[in-house]
């Protein structure tokens, strides 16, 4: 009886450790993908604002050429020397090569990837200006946007 027992047991082991398993597998893919999503989600909002509000920027840029440098300088336009490149803080001045080199030199500035993150974010164009630079933009043009 006790031989009946023990083979049921193994018995039972053996049909349960394929579901167990897969159940395992396929519990850790739905949250490895429910993770990936959200950050993906969160960088993908991000980034969609900053280069929005970069677009703008370039934009605004290129409609006020006519805007004199005093001007310019008052509302900060003056500070993207490259409006593709923007305000990124790994990116180098438009006139040097971009290599490896480089990039570890800027980068070595820096002791953690969160130090980049918090030097970026504090570099984002402030809604205000962009205000204000549309605002100025409709002074100087005469027509809406």
């Amino acid at each position: 009886m006790d031989d009946d027992i023990e083979i049921g047991q193994r018995t039972w082991k053996r049909a349960t450790l394929p579901i167990q398993q897969d159940a395992f597998r396929e519990g850790y893919e739905v949250g490895r993908k429910a993770n990936y999503q959200q950050g993906f989600d969160a960088g993908y909002l991000q980034g969609f604002k900053n280069g929005f509000k970069m677009g703008l920027i370039n934009g605004t840029q290129r409609a006020n050429e006519d805007l004199n440098n005093e001007e310019l300088d008052g509302l900060g336009l003056k500070s993207y020397d490259s409006p593709h490149r923007g305000s990124c803080v790994m990116c180098p001045s438009v006139n040097e090569p971009f290599t490896k080199e480089k990039m570890a030199e800027i980068a070595s500035k820096y002791e953690t990837l969160e130090q980049i993150f918090l030097k970026q974010e504090t570099m984002t164009f402030p809604e205000e200006e962009i205000a204000l630079i549309l605002n100025k933009f409709e002074q100087t043009s005469g027509s809406d946007i």
